[in-house]
């Protein structure tokens, strides 16, 4: 029988990959396929695209939720899907192109290592302390526009 928490609890944290930082870097690397899957997706066909994306946004929350109710101790520094969700929203609609993706990963990372010295110095973290990681994923999300923007602006500029 399933047990629903070991099941939330390993979906949120990728099977416990992400409980280092090599394993992190690796769960980040799932955003790659990730991202061109849900780009082609959209392309195909928009109404199942944007089906798919919600209930995939849907199923993270509920299992946040299990998790934090669960886990009286739960360190949401493993859970790596807001900058999947992050690294999604980056390469969304971009051409599939080694370099892009190469320097998309490495902007990305930059803006977030930005996000958080700026953003946390002008909120004072409070936005990072909503309830199941949502000024994460808030924050992720809005990097993840930064990034894709500007590699719009690049594509633009270099033909």
């Amino acid at each position: 029988m399933w047990n629903l928490n070991s099941m939330a609890y390993n979906f949120i944290s990728l099977f416990k990959l992400t409980e280092n930082r090599i394993g992190r870097f690796i769960a980040t690397l799932l955003a790659i396929p990730l991202s061109y899957f849900f780009s082609w997706l959209y392309y195909f066909n928009v109404n199942l695209f944007w089906v798919l994306l919600a209930i995939f946004l849907i199923k993270i929350f509920i299992f946040l939720f299990i998790v934090q109710r669960n886990y009286s101790d739960f360190d949401f520094r493993i859970v790596m899907w807001d900058e999947i969700l992050g690294l999604m929203i980056a390469f969304a609609a971009l051409p599939f192109r080694p370099k892009l993706i190469a320097f998309g990963y490495i902007i990305f990372f930059a803006f977030e290592f930005l996000r958080r010295k700026v953003f946390n110095s002008f909120f004072s973290s409070t936005i990072e302390k909503l309830p199941l990681g949502l000024g994460e994923f808030s924050g992720d999300i809005v990097v993840g526009l930064i990034s894709y923007f500007f590699l719009k602006l690049l594509l633009w500029v270099v033909g």
